[in-house]
């Protein structure tokens, strides 16, 4: 389960690596960062030339001679020595990938500020945290059972706790707020609750009963022994249990009015979290009974980065809503951008909270006669659309929920 799940594939995900080097999935590379300079601000870095092909933004053309702080969350056990100094393009063809299972079971402790619970500014991953490795045998490892006998298995209550989530899953950059999951559920009716990060990304099977039968492993209640799959953006079975969608509509006059209600059910943090690149679409439509389109009276439409295109999934310019942490970059204006290793703000956000709704009115023009059909349709996509096919990534949208009602 572990084997499959992001958590493991550290450099093997294309997405994190065609972004850290700037490159498209058949490795064909953007151009090198161009920079202006001004007396007051010194270098700044200018927006790709037209000219020339372009293959997205990575860390590696406005750094190349740095390796960043990436690998302190995304390959920790080979940064330990160098949090800062780790290039994931040079590691040894052995070296653990991922967050590793040895790598999180040594952890005794995160650092984090006592003002606010959060990890330090510029403090990611391995520099947030405490491990002990010895040298040798024997080792130590920490789990979140409280019985377990004298040996190299040593009990930690952060194992369960959100805390131990917050070094990688809570981080600014340049003083930009960027992927904010765990101070979300720090503020969300969730950890007043006691449910923590891995209620429901280690939510338990309910049928296993021992996680080492035949190695000494005890059997325990099956609500006690966590899974290692840790699903997220990449589950869909996950996606659609977490948001609902509600449609209302009704014929006043020559219009169909139609009201639209989106809640954060079951996420105790934003949705979307995490990755700027993500987004939530709510796309509504209203078709008259010969099957034709109504005509939308309203100017709430989803925005240009929906996809100005003509394909299925080309959402501009549609009645509806997007869902979205969007960066701006300061220097070139580029928005929304991934490129948050640069100096952003956020441009807007309008995602929605643990527990909130947020509701939304469509207007359409009335047929004379015959029913009305109404569907919305709520949409997760990983990345928005124009950097996916910049990268050449293969990405499939998510359909969370959807819904259906006729107007007579």
């Amino acid at each position: 389960m572990y084997s499959s799940s992001a958590h493991a594939r550290g450099t093997s995900n294309i997405r994190f690596m065609t972004m850290y080097n700037g490159t498209d999935v058949k490795g064909n590379r953007s151009p090198p960062t161009s920079y202006g300079a001004s007396q007051d601000w010194g270098r700044f870095p200018l927006r790709p030339d037209p000219g020339q092909p372009y293959y997205g933004p990575g860390f590696k053309l406005d750094f190349p001679d740095q390796a960043g702080n990436c690998a302190a969350c995304h390959m920790p056990s080979q940064a330990m020595a160098a949090p800062l100094d780790t290039d994931l393009n040079k590691l040894a063809p052995d070296a653990i990938q991922g967050t590793s299972c040895d790598f999180c079971h040594k952890v005794v402790a995160v650092r984090l500020s006592p003002a606010g619970n959060l990890p330090h500014e510029n403090m990611p991953g391995v520099l947030s945290m405490q491990l002990r490795r010895p040298d040798g045998e024997p080792q130590v490892f920490f789990g979140p059972y409280d019985d377990v006998d004298v040996g190299p298995d040593t009990y930690s209550p952060l194992q369960d706790q959100g805390q131990f989530c917050a070094p990688c899953h809570n981080a600014s950059f340049w003083g930009t707020p960027v992927y904010q999951s765990y101070a979300e559920w720090l503020n969300s009716p969730y950890r007043t609750e006691g449910k923590t990060c891995q209620t429901c990304h280690m939510k338990p099977d309910g049928v296993t009963t021992n996680f080492a039968p035949a190695h000494g492993g005890l059997e325990r209640d099956p609500q006690r022994i966590f899974t290692h799959g840790f699903p997220g953006a990449a589950d869909e079975d996950l996606l659609k249990h977490t948001a609902s969608l509600k449609v209302d509509a009704s014929r006043l006059g020559d219009r169909i009015l139609v009201d639209v209600t989106v809640t954060n059910e079951n996420a105790g943090h934003d949705i979307p979290t995490d990755s700027p690149l993500r987004s939530i679409m709510l796309v509504v439509s209203a078709t008259g009974s010969d099957g034709k389109p109504l005509d939308y009276l309203g100017s709430d439409v989803l925005p240009d980065w929906a996809g100005q295109g003509k394909g299925p999934a080309d959402y501009a310019g549609r009645p509806g809503k997007a869902y979205a942490k969007v960066l701006e970059e300061l220097w070139t204006e580029v928005s929304p951008t991934a490129a948050y290793w640069r100096q952003t703000k956020v441009k807007h956000d309008s995602r929605i909270p643990a527990r909130a709704s947020d509701v939304t009115r469509y207007e359409f023009r009335a047929p004379a006669s015959g029913n009305v059909i109404v569907d919305a349709s709520l949409i997760f996509r990983r990345a928005f659309i124009e950097l996916a096919r910049q990268k050449g990534w293969d990405i499939t949208d998510i359909v969370m929920n959807s819904a259906k009602i006729k107007v007579p």
